[in-house]
């Protein structure tokens, strides 16, 4: 009887485990993946450390990412920042929408600067490593980052056509 009840338990450890560390291993596949290209090579793809714009919206064959919409210029960025904080900044919007989710490993929502939470003027955001500590520049505001790796997805929302060029000044670099 005690084998089964064993036999039990490590089958629940196991599913609760698969469960809990899955994410980890897909966004890890992801990551390697988007960042094993030169920039500007491979569209969404490009270094760690570094905004690759995806400047016209992606074909339909695009699957780098499980779901993404075909209607939306995106910004992507995989950053470590065990080295050292990464500053991200956006400049003036003019009240145009844009949102820069900032994701775990687990692919949870830790940050999301933007329209709606901090609004569209000119702005900057370190990212830091769990732990740093230091002094950052005036006008740059801390996230603190759960993990060293983590991810963005910036996605100003387009209104049609002509939407490409009005939402380059956020795009460019």
């Amino acid at each position: 009887m005690a084998d089964h009840a064993d036999h039990d338990a490590v089958r629940r450890i196991g599913i609760e485990l698969y469960t809990y560390l899955y994410p980890l291993v897909t966004m890890e596949v992801t990551r390697r993946q988007m960042t094993n290209a030169p920039l500007g090579s491979v569209i969404g793809r490009g270094p760690m450390n570094t905004f690759v714009h995806v400047r016209q919206f992606p074909p339909a064959t695009f699957r780098d990412v499980v779901r993404p919409n075909f209607d939306t210029l995106y910004s992507v960025a995989w950053v470590d920042v065990a080295p050292e904080p990464c500053v991200v900044s956006v400049p003036d919007t003019g009240g145009r929408y844009y949102v820069l989710p900032l994701y775990d490993m687990w692919t949870d929502a830790f940050a999301a600067p933007g329209w709606r939470t901090t609004g569209t003027s000119a702005a900057s955001w370190a990212l830091l490593a769990p732990g740093w500590a230091g002094d950052l520049p005036d006008g740059v505001r801390p996230i603190r980052c759960p993990r060293r790796r983590s991810g963005s997805s910036d996605a100003p929302r387009p209104t049609g056509p002509t939407t490409t060029r009005r939402s380059t000044p956020c795009r460019t670099g």
